[in-house]
């Protein structure tokens, strides 16, 4: 079960103004957390850019940096194109991190807000990290966020009551469901450990891990395995 025709076809300002309060709440918790870790001048790689909110943040706040953000969704960013059209800082690629062109250049700065890694399927996974790494500099950070172990509740309480989604099952790790216009979604929960394996098998080391009060997902920062091995 993929997402790819959930990330394509659904509307994420409708998601976003339609989150509860506690997913509401991590949103704003993360982005305070991406945007201490970026820095003015850096090259950053926004994946996943939605509504443009995190691009928003950096441009307030990063007078100098070079933000390129993906989407896989096309009207998402004909859109996004159609807000930044003007601004030097700003490119949009249609593109899947599953698949980064050529063309996008090397990254200081790699985001992956909002549990991407835990919203890709297990074979996607390996194929998105082997990705960022071909473009993130050497002394570069990837930085995000996943759904703890302990985040089922809280997202049957977003998915069922605010977004409406249908829920079909779930597991230890994954929650299932099906949008109101019928695109189905999966998303997957880690333990603290978990998260710490995946990046390490694709080449990447834990730097900060951090559970916030709400105690349902993990911010996390990584950089590549060989710089400690340089340091």
């Amino acid at each position: 079960m993929t997402n790819k025709t959930f990330y394509e076809n659904e509307s994420w300002e409708e998601i976003y103004n339609s989150l509860s309060p506690s997913f509401q709440s991590y949103l704003d918790t993360e982005e305070k957390f991406l945007m201490n870790r970026v820095e003015n001048g850096d090259r950053v790689l926004d994946v996943g850019s939605g509504t443009g909110r995190t691009i928003d943040s950096m441009l307030t706040a990063f007078s100098s940096s070079h933000i390129t953000g993906i989407d896989i969704a096309a009207a998402t960013v004909t859109a996004l194109r159609q807000k930044y059209a003007g601004n030097g800082n700003v490119k949009l690629e249609k593109a899947s991190v599953c698949a980064l062109p050529e063309s996008l250049g090397m990254f200081s700065k790699v985001l992956l807000p909002f549990n991407l890694l835990g919203n890709l399927t297990a074979h996607e996974q390996p194929v998105a990290l082997e990705n960022i790494l071909r473009v993130l500099e050497q002394t570069g950070v990837v930085i995000g966020s996943v759904y703890a172990e302990s985040a089922l509740d809280y997202q049957r309480e977003c998915y069922s009551a605010s977004l409406g989604f249908q829920i079909e099952g779930n597991d230890d790790r994954f929650i299932y469901c099906r949008t109101p216009n019928g695109n189905p979604f999966k998303s997957q929960r880690f333990t603290a450990a978990g998260i710490a394996s995946l990046l390490k098998e694709s080449g990447l080391e834990l730097t900060e891990l951090h559970r916030p009060r709400e105690g349902f997902y993990y911010l996390y920062a990584a950089r590549r395995q060989e710089y400690f091995a340089k340091t």
